[in-house]
């Protein structure tokens, strides 16, 4: 009915440049009206770039610098990659000592959340973000001794240093139980990702 193309599957091949940034795409539909091209870089940064549908022009849920789909087709397209913003910061105890190799989960929107890939804070407990973009970052710590703590950066040129401190577990206890009140095992419970924002729960 209409054509797809999707390269960011589990069972799907990557697509990488080669050592001279130049990169293809395979079986490309010759009927594809619209795009969007992310290219991630080794640090993890990442920058967007789209060609929308007709008509959804005006549609600021996707962004991203524009495509010239002419010249995409014809192997000539260049896609400029800005230098963005840096953030820099670390994640400490209650009482201020940096925690290492802490997991730490990263992503950027609100509603439809765009996730960086995950990471863990180095022997000092730091982390950093090179050539963001977008202007506000969100960053959720994943301890296990401690309750998961969440903030949200304003990403500027001039950035200060990102606190994340640790806090007391406040654990949340839930009990399902069914329509007569008698308790249901095995019941499946998960965070409703678009609705829990400023987070990046799973």
């Amino acid at each position: 009915e209409y054509p797809e193309y999707w390269t960011d599957g589990p069972d799907r091949p990557q697509v990488m440049t080669d050592d001279q940034g130049r990169w293809e795409a395979r079986d490309f539909p010759s009927d594809l009206g619209g795009m969007v091209v992310e290219l991630i870089q080794p640090d993890g940064s990442s920058q967007r770039f789209r060609k929308p549908y007709a008509g959804w022009e005006h549609d600021t849920r996707e962004p991203g610098e524009p495509i010239d789909l002419q010249d995409f087709r014809a192997g000539k397209a260049v896609f400029v990659l800005k230098s963005g913003f840096d953030v820099r910061g670390v994640v400490v105890d209650p009482e201020g000592n940096p925690v290492p190799n802490l997991l730490v989960k990263a992503g950027t929107g609100a509603v439809n959340h765009q996730r960086f890939p995950d990471f863990r804070t180095d022997t000092a407990g730091r982390f950093q973000f090179r050539h963001l973009l977008r202007r506000q970052l969100i960053l959720t710590a994943y301890p296990t001794n401690f309750a998961i703590v969440s903030t949200v950066v304003e990403v500027t040129q001039n950035t200060p240093e990102v606190e994340l401190r640790l806090k007391p577990q406040r654990p949340l206890r839930i009990q399902v139980l069914n329509g007569k009140g008698s308790p249901v095992g095995g019941a499946r419970v998960s965070v409703d990702g678009y609705r829990t924002e400023g987070q990046m729960l799973d």
